[in-house]
């Protein structure tokens, strides 16, 4: 492996890598000089006392492990596609694909053409192995995700047992959950009639009118002779007098009435009331104010008490992690300030200057640990990678990994992707939703 400098000047930052002139591969150098392709950083060379430096110009080239967050499907797969095609592809150009350098840290993104970009040795002796290959296709399987849960779950399965050619396939059959649409129903053919013979018209006789009804017989009145006007009988009836009326005698006056004597006068009562009662009713004290509940927000720094914590045993997944001790324990840690104890109480930080230490949240669809510390399956607002805390001669520091919930520092979020210096007694908030910690030396 060549040693890779990075220098940077007036044109911008760039890659420094010198090779003997005896081990330069002419024919891929001289290819891709004349057209470089779109997956190469691009380079120029000069040869000084036999030593031929290639110098990377990087220009708006970014790393890819700055080009994170939740991407939506189309862009997942379009960026593993530029990832993985171009071992595919390269050997129209005479490259050897274990010419390229596997590292995360030197591959890049282009922001303009949305095109990885790979850092390529034309060397006669190669500079990579399949080994390191799949390291970072894992790393990055670990480092990006999207929002359908299925295919990064399919991708992560995939980087395990990492194939260029299967990986390929994988990822241009995926179809996601959508329903495959339906083929078109064909229209149903004519019906064809067969022409039908003429029927002959038939003509109808004229129906008889109906026979009237019969009609009844009605019997014979015989009138009888009138009698004559001499023979009439005449009867009276004798006629009723009115009777005469006599006068009524006129009433008498009734003696006027004796006015009553005033009734006493009642005290108005107080209040109107329909039933009355003897005794007045008990004043009824105030109800006592509901209390509302507030949403939580991670708490700035302030005291606290030493407490000493239990043995504590937390199962995730299949495998049992002690992590709490008795008593109090040497070297720096996280300490639980939080109302949620379910949460583990303590986690223990590493000691050596440089090294980093990843927090997540265990995945079980995954299957396997993919942080230094998990926290539970069920855990709440902390992601599958949240977080990545680093010890430095001036202290621990903090940086926020695309955190769906992001992460806080005494109450402020922290930026995503940068470093924070930790103090001792800084509050560090994983999400928020309660899992808050005191850094304690």
């Amino acid at each position: 492996m060549y040693n890779i400098e990075e220098k940077s000047g007036i044109n911008g930052n760039r890659l420094v890598v010198n090779i003997p002139e005896g081990a330069v591969d002419t024919t891929a150098l001289r290819v891709i000089q004349s057209d470089i392709p779109k997956f190469l950083i691009p380079f120029s060379t000069r040869t000084i006392d036999g030593v031929v430096e290639i110098s990377y110009q990087l220009g708006a080239l970014n790393p890819i492990r700055y080009f994170g967050g939740v991407t939506p499907p189309e862009e997942y797969i379009k960026l593993w596609l530029s990832v993985v095609e171009p071992l595919l592809e390269c050997e129209d150009w005479f490259l050897n694909p274990f010419c390229f350098v596997f590292d995360t840290d030197k591959l890049y993104y282009d922001n303009a053409s949305a095109n990885v970009r790979y850092l390529y040795i034309p060397s006669v002796v190669p500079v990579s192995d399949d080994a390191s290959l799949k390291a970072m296709i894992g790393a990055l399987a670990q480092q990006k995700t999207t929002t359908d849960s299925v295919l990064e779950t399919t991708v992560l399965r995939a980087a395990m047992t990492f194939n260029s050619g299967n990986f390929v396939k994988t990822l241009k059959s995926y179809k996601g959950n959508a329903a495959p649409p339906r083929p078109p129903v064909p229209a149903a053919p004519p019906v064809q009639q067969s022409p039908q013979a003429p029927q002959p018209v038939q003509f109808r006789a004229p129906e008889a009118p109906p026979a009237p009804p019969p009609v009844a017989a009605q019997p014979v009145q015989v009138q009888k002779p009138a009698v004559a006007a001499s023979d009439d009988i005449i009867i009276k009836t004798p006629q009723k007098t009115p009777a005469a009326k006599t006068p009524k005698a006129s009433k008498t006056p009734k003696p006027p009435k004796t006015p009553k004597a005033p009734k006493p006068q009642k005290e108005p009562s107080k209040g109107f009331s329909l039933f009355k009662s003897k005794k007045p009713a008990p004043e009824q004290a105030p109800l006592p104010p509901v209390p509302q509940k507030q949403e939580y927000a991670p708490q700035p720094n302030n005291a606290y008490a030493a407490q000493t914590p239990e043995l504590t045993q937390v199962q995730y997944g299949g495998d049992k992690t002690v992590i709490d001790f008795r008593g109090q324990q040497s070297g720096a840690r996280l300490r639980l300030d939080s109302y949620d104890k379910t949460l583990p109480p303590n986690i223990q930080l590493p000691e050596a200057i440089g090294e980093e230490f990843q927090i997540g949240r265990f995945d079980v669809q995954i299957g396997q640990k993919q942080s230094d510390f998990e926290f539970g399956a069920n855990t709440k607002a902390v992601s599958r990678r949240h977080a990545v805390l680093k010890r430095t001669p001036d202290g621990y520091t903090v940086r926020d990994l695309n955190s769906a919930a992001g992460t806080y520092i005494n109450g402020q979020r922290a930026a995503s992707g940068s470093e924070c210096l930790l103090s001792v007694s800084s509050r560090i908030s994983f999400g928020n939703a309660g899992a808050d910690y005191i850094l304690e030396m």
